[in-house]
């Protein structure tokens, strides 16, 4: 997970922008962030022509992948410009939080632009905490009956076509014992005794 501080270096945004692809097929790719070079291309093409440019009549195909981000976050909350910013220029359909310092008098909207839905899981305002979000364009929803006692949140995203998917964004934070690997392991016990989806 990528550390998510106040005043980024140029590496510590270039950490934060990878971002991970994965095909609707299950296949993953990963991939940086490039910003738009402020050195003019040699290739450009005039705004206007006098003969149309006929490749720009096919529609493009649709995204096939889904963009993912992995982001912690020490206290979400204080953090809200720099969520924004990042949201902005990575455009993630999911993004995967840990260490969110949420607890349940904190809306969603007070953190999170308009456009996704949120899955969290709190713990306290002095840490601990995780999150799934996804773009409200996606079709998806919570499945509580997988949590279990520990930093765990579980959302289902059904994509037409195709078996669910089932998602979950887990934090092993450093006060874990060996009671915590039980309640993870039942949860994931629980994920896997569903037949027809993918994790």
């Amino acid at each position: 997970m990528r550390k998510f501080e106040d005043k980024l270096s140029d590496e510590e945004v270039q950490d934060l922008t990878n971002q991970t692809r994965t095909d609707v097929d299950g296949k993953i790719r990963y991939e940086d962030t490039t910003f738009d070079s402020p050195v003019p291309s040699r290739n450009l093409k005039p705004v206007h022509s006098s003969t149309p440019d006929n490749s720009t009549k096919h529609k493009s195909k649709e995204q096939n992948y889904l963009r993912m981000l992995n982001v912690k976050f020490p206290s979400i909350k204080t953090k809200q410009g720099q969520l924004h910013n990042l949201l902005d220029s990575t455009k993630p359909d999911i993004i995967f939080g840990i260490e969110t310092w949420l607890d349940s008098r904190i809306k969603d909207s007070q953190i999170f632009p308009p456009g996704y839905n949120i899955f969290r899981n709190d713990r306290n305002l002095n840490g601990e905490g995780v999150l799934i979000a996804v773009q409200d364009n996606l079709i998806s929803s919570p499945v509580p009956e997988l949590h279990t006692d520990c930093e765990i949140v579980w959302c289902k995203l059904e994509l037409v076509g195709h078996k669910a998917i089932y998602l979950t964004s887990y934090y092993n934070p450093k006060t874990f014992n060996e009671e915590g690997y039980i309640q993870v392991e039942r949860s994931i016990d629980r994920a896997i005794s569903i037949k027809t989806h993918l994790l």
